[in-house]
């Protein structure tokens, strides 16, 4: 979806994470999974992989994608995962 594409590059942008960064996106039913989302480091060097649950509004998505943007910043940047700070 482009919308996604464009918060993407968005994300990248204003958190300073490299535009040569891969991330894919994908809206799924991870309903069961009991979360909006979730990042996972891919593994080829400098891919992310992020997972939204199809369930959620459309701003919800958006807060979501964003929210899982920090998380990527905080994996390239080998930090440790910190959900305050994503919020």
């Amino acid at each position: 979806m482009a919308l996604l594409e464009d918060i993407v590059d968005f994300c990248k942008k204003e958190l300073s994470i490299p535009q040569e960064i891969l991330v894919s996106v994908e809206v799924e039913d991870i309903s069961e999974d009991n979360v909006k989302g979730w990042t996972t480091d891919s593994a080829e060097d400098d891919e992310y992989d992020i997972e939204i649950d199809t369930g959620l509004s459309f701003k919800e998505t958006i807060l979501t994608l964003c929210h899982e943007m920090v998380h990527v910043q905080q994996l390239h940047e080998n930090r440790e995962l910190d959900e305050n700070e994503a919020y």
